[in-house]
């Protein structure tokens, strides 16, 4: 495999390290502008930020997921948007007592969902919390849909928010703990 010749890798360490240059000149900026940074990444391509000295809000927005990518109602997609380098277990659930067929076909009625998730990041040095369980999710719904192609469905999510998205603990700065999350959603769709 041409991935694994002298060429390529010589090329991939050119390139390691362009980026590890790339990423003390970060580092160094954002120390000559007064922002902590608790934990300096090694080989990753993000950088957390203590933000508590300047005055500004706390909120977790600094994660990179694919935002089209939704595997649930609260964590990946509304609290913190977004996350790197984690993963996910999710049984699922869905029964449909009115018969519905998948495939095509008659695809009228009634479908019961239900799943649960749980979610950690792969790395502690990923989360807010510097720990690697980010929550438990779990969510519920109920969707019918009618021959002539109207949709409609309710759904409720709960998630427990686990220590990987609590703030870590600083010595006299205020720590504000993530509480229990609930979503609700209400689908009406008539597709065309």
């Amino acid at each position: 495999m041409a991935c694994f010749d002298a060429e390529s890798i010589a090329l991939c360490e050119q390139r390691r390290v362009v980026l590890t240059d790339r990423r003390a000149l970060v580092l160094r900026g954002l120390a000559a502008i007064g922002l902590d940074v608790p934990v300096v990444p090694d080989g990753a391509f993000y950088v957390y930020i203590d933000i508590s000295s300047t005055g500004s809000h706390d909120h977790v927005n600094n994660f990179v997921f694919n935002r089209a990518f939704n595997v649930d109602m609260i964590l990946f997609r509304n609290l913190v948007s977004a996350v790197t380098s984690a993963w996910y277990l999710k049984p699922s659930l869905r029964y449909r007592p009115t018969g519905r067929k998948t495939g095509g076909g008659d695809d009228t009625g009634f479908e019961l969902l239900f799943s649960l998730m749980y979610a950690s990041a792969w790395y502690q040095e990923n989360t807010p919390g510097l720990k690697k369980p980010l929550g438990i999710e779990m969510n519920v719904g109920i969707t019918y849909d009618t021959s002539d192609r109207f949709h409609t469905g309710l759904a409720y999510g709960l998630l427990l928010p686990l220590d990987g998205l609590n703030t870590p603990r600083i010595a006299g700065v205020v720590q504000r703990d993530v509480g229990i999350a609930h979503a609700a959603r209400f689908i009406f769709a008539i597709p065309f």
